[in-house]
Parts: structure tokens; sequence; C-alpha cells
């Protein structure tokens, strides 16, 4: 009998695998963004035991790069250590996430023409022109002028 070895099966496996699990977890996000039950105990269980138990909190940086491929992060680290700090890193990581709200909240003000287009590259300390690229490059458009 003739066996063919496919050593790529496994990687292709886990990567459904890793795919099926994001769908679940965003199907369970939206469940509890309805219900409105998305803080419970067990949230803040979660959080201690990410940022208190050294098997989450120094990762290696051969898995901080999987997380990054397979949950879509951009978990900043430095290629030559050996760990990763992963307390800081989803520090930052929520960080950018806050920071990249508000530049979308002041994108959609200024698309609704609720405030100035002037006034919200203000508001994010940025050049005129560099607020009107990144606005267009999020997918949002300036009102048009009367």
């Amino acid at each position: 009998m003739l066996l063919c070895k496919n050593y790529a099966m496994p990687v292709k496996t886990m990567i459904y695998d890793a795919m099926n699990y994001g769908d679940q977890v965003n199907e369970a996000k939206k469940h509890h963004q309805k219900n409105k039950d998305y803080k419970s105990s067990d949230e803040e269980k979660l959080n201690d035991l990410i940022t208190k138990d050294e098997t989450f909190t120094r990762v290696d940086v051969e898995t901080v790069a999987a997380i990054n491929l397979f949950v879509g992060t951009d978990i900043k680290y430095d290629e030559n250590e050996e760990v990763v700090n992963m307390c800081k890193a989803w520090d930052d990581h929520k960080k950018r996430g806050i920071q990249e709200g508000r530049y979308l909240e002041i994108y959609s003000l200024v698309q609704d023409g609720i405030i100035e287009p002037e006034l919200g590259a203000k508001r994010l300390n940025m050049p005129f022109a560099d607020f009107e690229r990144a606005m267009q490059k999020a997918g949002y458009k300036l009102p048009e002028l009367a």
C-alpha cells in the first residue's frame, strides 16, 4: 500500500481549527454584547491569570508570532529576545485599540457633518492633509463643502 506523506496537513488542520475557534469567539462576543452581559467575575479571573501567571506573562517569541498570525493581532516584539513580556504587549495592544477607536469616532463625526474637518484634525493632533488621507484610508469621506 502506497502512503502519501503530507507534512503540511497538520498545519492546515491547526489553521482551520483556529479559524473555527475565532468564529466561535466572535459569535460569543455578539451574543454577550446583545445581552449586555459581557462583564463577569470570570473576566476579572482571566485578567488576573494573564497578568500574574508567568506562563502567560512571559511567552517565547515563536508563540507570539503564532498569536499574531492566528488572532490577527500586531503584538510588537524583538526577534532577538527569547521571551516577550505579554503584560506590556497586551497593554500596548489595548491602548492601540482604544486609540484606533477614537480615530474612527472622529472620522465618523466629521463624515456625518457633526464636527468640522479642521476640528477633527486638531483633536487628533494631525496636520489637515494627513488627517484627510488617514480618514480616506479608513474608508471615510469628508463631507461635501457647500
